[in-house]
């Protein structure tokens, strides 16, 4: 394996990479947070490579095929992240956040039917959890009838956490047809939970098209303050300075 990689441990993910004859000391990997995703993954630059070692050995290994997955989706590589994950949802009790990404990727590729008929079926056994409510509403946003969309949401917007509140009105800005609404909803998101980053960034776009550049960077800078070790926020933050300059 490659040594040249960044160094942050992430241990506690790659207990069983040993046992199958790969040194730990190549498991050294930098972490950063992806924008679109909702939680921290590897961003070593060999992170999927390691991990297809480890299935070379042992195809059926969780905890290597939830690290290729990771590894994929960095890289955008969304067919191969496809084929990982759907080793995943075959587990019996698959986890909910596999749920979400299996949803995110099947969208990616342009599968909308297969992801609205996953999360529809999961939604129906656990309407609960957090990563579900969001995979079916994403999934029902790309699927269903605007009108039903927006209704659903409005349903579900009341009764739910923060959390999810602020993810609903995320959703619900990409229906709305009006500029002022689309800038309500994502308000709405940030009063909810001011750290999602998803909403700052829609903020950040919507100006940036406006060329209204520095309320744009008021919404980048908070999503480079949020996700410091996101190399490409960074960039792009820098050439809007030059711009505004």
């Amino acid at each position: 394996p490659r040594q040249n990689v960044p160094q942050l441990g992430l241990e506690n993910h790659l207990l069983w990479l040993p046992r199958f004859g790969i040194p730990q000391k190549s498991t050294q990997f930098s972490a950063q947070p992806c924008r679109f995703w909702g939680r921290r993954i590897p961003a070593g630059k060999y992170a999927d490579e390691l991990a297809g070692l480890v299935l070379q050995k042992d195809p059926k290994n969780v905890d290597a095929l939830n690290f290729q997955l990771d590894g994929l989706i960095y890289h955008q590589n969304w067919q191969k992240a496809y084929e990982t994950c759907s080793k995943l949802i075959d587990k019996e009790n698959v986890k909910s956040d596999i749920v979400l990404k299996y949803v995110q990727i099947c969208l990616k590729l342009n599968q909308v039917n297969e992801a609205y008929n996953f999360a529809q079926k999961k939604y129906k056994r656990n309407s609960s959890d957090e990563n579900i409510i969001q995979a079916y509403v994403l999934a029902y946003s790309n699927f269903g009838k605007r009108e039903d969309v927006l209704s659903f949401i409005d349903e579900l917007i009341p009764k739910s956490s923060s959390k999810v509140k602020s993810n609903l009105f995320y959703q619900r800005s990409f229906l709305q047809k009006m500029e002022e609404n689309k800038l309500a909803d994502l308000r709405s998101s940030l009063i909810a939970n001011p750290r999602n980053s998803e909403s700052l960034f829609r903020l950040y776009e919507i100006y940036f098209e406006k060329q209204d550049y520095r309320k744009a960077q008021y919404y980048l800078k908070q999503v480079v303050a949020i996700n410091p070790n996101d190399a490409s926020m960074k960039k792009l933050n820098e050439t809007l300075t030059k711009l505004i300059k």
